[in-house]
C-alpha cells in the first residue's frame, strides 16, 4: 500500500525526488494484478506544497485516467475517466 502524502512528509527537492516518486506509484499500481500497464506523471509546485500525480494505464474494466492533487492532508481527485 502507497500513502502518497507520504512523499511529502519527506520533502521534495527537485526532479530526481519526482523521478522516484513516479517510480514507485508505478510500482504500486503495477502490483495490484488489475493493473496491466501504467504511466505516472507527477509535478510539484513549491508556492503550494501541492505534488500533482497523473495516472494513464490499462486494467481488467479498460484504459483508465486519473489525476490526484496531493497535500500533506488530503488526496483530491482532479480528473477521471
Amino acid at each position: 500500500t502507497l500513502d502518497a502524502r507520504d512523499f511529502l512528509s519527506q520533502g521534495i527537492s527537485g526532479e530526481n525526488d519526482l523521478a522516484v516518486i513516479r517510480a514507485k506509484c508505478t510500482a504500486a499500481l503495477l502490483d495490484d494484478e488489475r493493473i496491466f500497464s501504467a504511466t505516472v506523471g507527477s509535478g510539484y509546485s513549491y508556492s503550494t506544497r501541492v505534488l500533482e500525480l497523473s495516472v494513464e494505464g490499462t486494467g481488467a474494466s479498460g484504459p483508465f485516467s486519473l489525476v490526484l492533487a496531493v497535500s500533506s492532508l488530503t488526496v483530491e481527485l482532479l480528473a477521471a475517466s
